[in-house]
């Protein structure tokens, strides 16, 4: 964006107004190509010779933030390379890999190929694959999960951690080994994997406060997929956010091909409790909290879930309220002409009235004007590489004058007919 904008990275967005079409009333008849001796049949064709479009074009700009974290691949920090500005929608050069991140992408390829090679392996990468889309939505969305989800530098620890422990098969969760923060790798694992699942509710269009998103919503399946994980997790391992069971990798390997292949399940009011959390009173507990098959937030849960929620809305609060600022503006015109409209009349006896066969109009390929002399800058350069490729809005103005034309038409036609019939009942 340019420099005094105000913000770094922006989402650009084309609006047209004052759209003004002239010629409609300039149709001239081509005669009648088609008829029949007794004149009930009638085949028409007419032409408009030129049409003229004109209005005007607003490029739009909104904030449109950079996420710090690679939603598209294995949720790491993104180098500040990577964190720059970039072309939307073109080919504009990638930052290069971070060492560690290619290590640890390729041992996480290495992984997932010894997990298919069994049946439980396969069918857990099915499962937890299912809501992938969702994720990465909310993800790129809302930044504060992304702030969330770095814990001030301990995931991207625990993942250097990881990848070392995998490659010498020793212990991955160190039961007295403190991350940035104090956390422990169990309590920000769990911590992460309820996150994700509490930003997914608040992340719904129509989220309630009070009884989360609607039902059958996407965002409320992929919560309880994340909370079903968690819980999955507990009760195959014998790991908690407090209770830790160290293991090596090629133990957790064993843990899946062993596994029953049955899934824990995850009841409403177990997902409900998390759009409650700023209800309770510090240290109170909910009905049923001694349950230990069931998922309760303490209060730190509590406090990072009400902060995070209260972010989440913020942001929805203020995006709905951000309205786009003009970067560029002009004049927009296209000349069509010679646009060719036919269709037929038919005497109906029975009612003595005329009908009329559908109108088609052939509406010649015309060129879109726009002015954008003034776009100047990187933001100049990348809404003129993006126009070129939306063909779309020429069809959409095509689609729009053959809607005009048919209106105009039509009432056009209807008038005259009605006229018509009444000359006929007159003259009788």
């Amino acid at each position: 964006m340019p420099p005094d904008w105000g913000y770094e990275s922006g989402a650009l967005s084309f609006r047209f107004g004052e759209l003004h079409c002239n010629g409609y009333d300039l149709i001239q008849s081509e005669g009648v190509i088609e008829s029949e001796e007794n004149q009930k049949f009638l085949k028409l064709l007419l032409k408009i010779p030129k049409l003229d479009l004109s209005g005007n074009y607003y490029v739009e700009a909104k904030p449109d933030p950079i996420p710090e974290i690679d939603t598209a691949g294995n949720l790491s920090d993104l180098s500040e390379e990577n964190l720059r500005p970039r072309k939307g929608g073109g080919d504009s050069e990638i930052g290069s890999i971070d060492p560690d991140k290619e290590k640890w992408l390729d041992q996480a390829r290495d992984q997932r190929n010894r997990l298919s090679s069994t049946p439980n392996g396969q069918k857990m990468l099915i499962t937890y694959n299912q809501h992938n889309e969702t994720y990465d939505e909310v993800f790129k969305t809302y930044p504060a999960l992304s702030t969330a989800w770095q814990a001030g530098g301990a995931t991207k620890e625990m993942a250097s951690d990881t990848s070392q422990s995998v490659e010498k098969d020793t212990v991955v969760n160190d039961a007295k080994k403190k991350y940035s923060g104090g956390v422990t790798y169990n309590g920000n694992a769990f911590a992460q994997q309820l996150n994700v699942a509490a930003a997914c509710l608040f992340a719904d269009p129509d989220f309630d406060p009070r009884t989360g998103p609607p039902p059958g919503s996407k965002y409320w399946d992929a919560a309880k997929a994340a909370l079903t994980f968690g819980k999955g997790v507990g009760g195959n391992t014998k790991n908690t956010k407090d209770n830790v069971n160290e293991m090596k990798p090629s133990e957790v390997h064993s843990t899946v091909n062993n596994h029953t292949g049955d899934l824990p399940s995850v009841s409403d009011p177990e997902v409900v409790q998390i759009l409650q959390s700023s209800d309770l009173e510090p240290g109170g507990r909910m009905e049923g909290e001694s349950d230990p098959n069931r998922i309760f937030l303490d209060e730190e849960d509590r406090k990072r879930i009400e902060k995070l929620k209260n972010a989440i809305l913020r942001q929805k609060a203020e995006n709905s309220e951000i309205r786009g600022r003009i970067l560029f503006e002009g004049e927009v015109s296209a000349l069509i002409q010679n646009t060719v409209l036919s269709f037929s009349l038919f005497r109906d006896e029975e009612t003595s009235s005329w009908k009329t066969s559908p109108l088609i109009i052939d509406m010649p390929p015309f060129h879109l004007e726009i002015d954008d002399s003034k776009w100047e800058g990187e933001a100049g350069l990348v809404a003129k590489e993006r126009l070129e490729s939306m063909y779309f809005i020429r069809n959409l103005f095509y689609d729009s004058l053959i809607e005009r034309i048919s209106s105009v038409f039509e009432t056009s036609l209807e008038n005259f007919l009605n006229n018509q019939s009444d000359f006929e009942k007159g003259s009788r």
